[in-house]
């Protein structure tokens, strides 16, 4: 049993994990169902799509889930809902966390009542959650959806109890305990894309106002309750990095027989270089907009350090391209010259081959990054934070420059759209670290390993 979100060949960073590991998944076992938190119209896929698949459940196109479903469409609309406390049927009390943290940056006034309603909802959050009443935000923003899904996968699986149960996302968890509490004998399996609460707390350290940081504190606390007894009750998890399973490990007391690390990976057939087409010296960030760590990589890099660029080499262009680029990015096309916003890509190479150079500028975040695995697939040279480059066995100076400030991270760009020959060399550095460890051909060998076969 298979519990996912849009498993698909292309996409952000988390579906393309996931689709990888479904797809090896479903080859070593006779029998599988997928059950999908998607609606049918919108990255669905059918069970011919992959062999050995016996079944996909998903929402079917414009479905409506009773009052819950209603009373929460309603309100998603509504930014000025900050934070929504209802009773869940069969669940006692949930807090609802509608909307996502960047919202709040928009919406959130620092007024004092706006602090102490913070601070509360924070204490709030932290006493519930030792009783198990909220269940993650991630998992709430989907109820409608999950609970469209859930009883008929369990009707399904009465024919044919599953022996594993494969949860993608930590915040997914508890819909995975639902299940489980329907077929006891089943073993949970999770695919932690993130420590979900360590990147809600690196979030909270960027945001800008305390309403934001309280939001966003308030949802690390409610993660890292459900993360602490998904180390400690799950039959494995599998992390993206060894900084990841120490986060966990640390939840656990340092125990880790039940960690796995298998790191994202890349096409690397699918993404390989090509020759830049672009004249002048050009740069391209890719991610999906919308996602606070993105949000913010983009306006540091726009706000201070862009402006240095465009100093030093006053015909850089800079690509801005991802998902949802032209709702949440589009400004920055009129706030300086040489910006090009490209929203909803449908292949993200034909932006790799228009680039001198990539630029991962992030400020927070856990996991690791998919977009830098595929830059240097493309033989695209990278700059990046610390941050970005977490997780991923480079080296700084040979497969990318790694900057902690502005100015250094400027500079860092500077100097590489100037030096062809040093831009070359860790442009093949790059491409033959992704093919020799990062390979997702190389890393799904793993798979087996997991379940003992």
């Amino acid at each position: 049993m298979i519990l996912s979100e849009v498993p698909r060949p292309a996409g952000t960073g988390a579906e393309v994990r996931a689709w990888h590991f479904i797809q090896s998944i479903v080859k070593l076992v006779e029998e599988s169902t997928i059950c999908i938190l998607t609606d049918s119209g919108a990255g669905s896929i059918d069970a011919a799509s992959l062999p050995g698949v016996h079944k996909v459940i998903q929402p079917e196109s414009g479905f409506t889930n009773g009052r819950n479903g209603r009373f929460i469409t309603r309100f998603a609309s509504f930014r000025r809902f900050l934070v929504l406390a209802m009773p869940w049927r069969d669940c006692g009390w949930h807090l609802m966390i509608a909307g996502r943290a960047n919202n709040v940056e928009q919406t959130a006034k620092a007024s004092w009542s706006r602090l102490v309603y913070g601070f509360l909802l924070r204490k709030l959050a932290f006493i519930s959650g030792r009783f198990a009443l909220i269940y993650p935000p991630g998992l709430l923003v989907r109820w409608d959806v999950w609970c469209c899904v859930r009883d008929r996968s369990i009707a399904h699986l009465r024919k044919s109890p599953p022996d594993v149960i494969w949860c993608e996302h930590s915040y997914m968890y508890p819909g995975a305990l639902e299940l489980k509490a329907a077929f006891p004998d089943a073993k949970i399996y999770c695919n932690a894309h993130n420590v979900e609460s360590a990147l809600h707390k690196s979030m909270a350290s960027i945001a800008q106002t305390e309403s934001a940081r309280n939001w966003i504190m308030t949802e690390a606390y409610i993660v890292e309750f459900w993360e602490r007894r998904m180390v400690r009750d799950a039959e494995r998890i599998v992390c993206c990095s060894e900084a990841d399973r120490e986060r966990f490990s640390q939840m656990s007391l340092g125990e880790t027989s039940n960690l796995s690390v298998i790191p994202n990976g890349v096409d690397v057939t699918f993404f390989k270089p090509s020759p830049c087409s672009k004249p002048k010296p050009t740069i391209l960030f890719a991610g999906t907009a919308g996602y606070l760590p993105n949000d913010d990589a983009v306006d540091w890099f726009g706000r201070s350090i862009f402006p240095l660029v465009r100093q030093a080499i006053p015909d850089c262009e800079w690509i801005i391209a991802g998902r949802g680029a032209s709702k949440h990015w589009s400004q920055w096309a009129s706030i300086h010259g040489g910006i090009r916003v490209e929203s909803d890509v449908p292949d993200m190479r034909d932006y790799f081959s228009q680039t001198t150079l990539c630029i991962v500028p992030l400020r927070s975040g856990s996991g690791t990054r998919l977009k830098i695995l595929e830059a240097l697939g493309c033989g695209r040279t990278m700059v990046t934070t610390s941050i970005g480059a977490e997780g991923i066995d480079g080296i700084d100076g040979v497969h990318w420059k790694v900057a902690g400030t502005a100015e250094e991270f400027a500079a860092a760009v500077v100097l590489l759209l100037r030096d062809e020959e040093q831009r070359l060399r860790m442009e093949l550095a790059g491409r033959g670290l992704v093919c020799e460890r990062y390979s997702w051909k190389f890393l799904m060998r793993e798979i087996p390993q997991l379940f003992h076969l």
